[in-house]
């Protein structure tokens, strides 16, 4: 007898989360990172950079993630900046790029 397995949206999603690559060198930066992967379904990669020479002012973020297909560019945005509201209000600049998996 065959074993079957059936993959369930859940199981998608949980899967998504465990092999999703991280790009980052420092903890604030992989703290970014961990957030948006935790709080955006299907990210696939997502790679944080300070450009402001540590100081922690100015963030590069691209992201790659299922939750952006079918949206425009200023939705996928508005979703990252919705999980990062809260560290946003600190920084001088980011510099966003978001693409659908």
């Amino acid at each position: 007898q065959a074993l079957v397995w059936h993959v369930t949206p859940a199981m998608r999603y949980l899967s998504a989360r465990l092999y999703a690559t991280v790009h980052a060198i420092t903890d604030v930066e992989r703290n970014i990172a961990n957030k948006l992967k935790d709080n955006i379904q299907g990210v696939k990669e997502v790679m944080v950079k300070d450009t402001s020479g540590g100081c922690g002012a100015m963030y590069q973020i691209d992201i790659a993630a299922e939750a952006f297909k079918g949206k425009s560019i200023v939705k996928q945005h508005q979703e990252v900046h919705k999980v990062l509201q809260e560290e946003m209000k600190t920084w001088h600049g980011v510099t966003l790029t978001t693409k659908a998996n």
